[in-house]
């Protein structure tokens, strides 16, 4: 989930976006996601070629992510509460028609469901 802060783009409210991204160095795979879900594939050249690769990256938008949580969701492990917290947030959070304004309360709760996002996504130790 991305946060999108006011200004940015003429938005005037701060709003959320749930996106599904995959990249790693191995074309093959992301290709197949690509093939199998649509979405976007990219290349993104390395600026040390000589140390590192090429990475590939394959990304899925709002509405083809709850499709494509909803197909993959019996075989996660690792990111299964992350993938559950997605759903539920476009399930309770999402608003339909995107030009009405959310009222305080939801956007409390979408920002609640972005931050406890974060704390799942968080790296390290």
């Amino acid at each position: 989930m991305t946060r999108c802060l006011p200004g940015i783009n003429r938005r005037k409210t701060l709003s959320f976006q749930v996106r599904i991204s995959v990249r790693m160095t191995h074309p093959p795979t992301i290709k197949r996601l690509h093939r199998l879900f649509g979405g976007t594939f990219k290349i993104s050249k390395s600026r040390y070629p000589l140390r590192h690769k090429a990475a590939y990256e394959w990304y899925a938008g709002d509405l083809l992510t709850v499709t494509v949580i909803n197909l993959v969701l019996p075989y996660l492990l690792t990111k299964l509460a992350q993938a559950k917290l997605v759903l539920r947030y476009r399930r309770e959070c999402a608003n339909p028609d995107i030009r009405l304004r959310c009222s305080a309360a939801l956007t409390t709760k979408r920002r609640r469901s972005f931050e406890k996002l974060r704390i799942l996504n968080r790296k390290g130790p």
